[in-house]
């Protein structure tokens, strides 16, 4: 018969089960290697037309910007704000942070 201590070759096997405190756990991403100057400059001048998004990586709304210019001015103007506050992030997720 096998208990739960003994695997089938006899051997004994040991198990720690540790409850720990639940912790909060931050996920920091790494910076993207793309440059905010550069992103913000192409989004000012060529915006509409979605350059500073193919520029990061995000090709399919970089289509959606070239076909729908800016997607209706929105977009462009949306990207803009994020690009300043350094939320605006790369194809990764990372964020678009060195000046």
């Amino acid at each position: 018969m096998n208990t739960g201590n003994q695997s089938q070759e006899g051997t004994k096997q040991n198990v720690v089960v540790s409850v720990a405190q639940p912790s909060r756990i931050t996920m920091v991403r790494a910076p993207s290697g793309k440059n905010r100057t550069i992103t913000l400059l192409l989004c000012v001048f060529f915006g509409f037309f979605g350059f500073h998004r193919f520029y990061v990586g995000k090709f399919g709304t970089g289509f959606l910007y070239l076909f729908t210019l800016g997607f209706f001015w929105l977009g462009w103007l949306l990207d803009i704000f994020v690009i300043l506050t350094g939320n605006f992030g790369d194809n990764f997720g990372n964020p678009i942070v060195e000046w």
